[in-house]
């Protein structure tokens, strides 16, 4: 079973999707945030027969709500009213990790902007994956 992860931005939205098992993320695409979002993020779940979908949910260090939260609980409720389950996790650090690894793999920056949103969003998904979020 594929289960596909967002990381929202007000700018770009990064997707990734798990293998066949649902045991490995991997970047997948760069969206771009405007009026065809919801209708892309539909498209990918139907082309991979995916029904979860797993959001990061983006809070402060003290983990107080940012200011994009209001606007990921509105994806959120869109996505769940086209019949697919939206997990929320928590997305602290994912955009910095990212930047680390793309770093670390010497990649130019030029590359990095048009990467990153789908690398934070396989982070995002590979938490979800490596921790039993079914139990809370």
């Amino acid at each position: 079973m594929r289960v596909l992860g967002i990381d929202y931005g007000t700018k770009r939205v990064g997707i990734s999707i798990s293998d066949a098992t649902g045991t490995i993320a991997n970047p997948y695409i760069t969206l771009t945030n405007d009026h065809r979002l919801v209708e892309e993020i539909i498209k990918i779940t139907n082309n991979y027969q995916i029904n979860t979908i797993v959001l990061g949910e983006p809070k402060h260090m003290n983990n107080d709500q940012s200011i994009i939260g209001d606007k990921v609980l509105e994806l959120k409720v869109t996505l769940e009213e086209n019949n697919l389950n939206v997990i929320l996790v928590d997305e602290r650090r994912t955009s910095s990790e990212a930047n680390r690894i793309m770093r670390d793999n010497n990649s130019r920056k030029k590359n990095r902007k048009e990467k990153i949103d789908a690398l934070a969003a396989s982070i995002i998904l590979q938490t979800y994956l490596d921790t039993d979020y079914t139990a809370n």
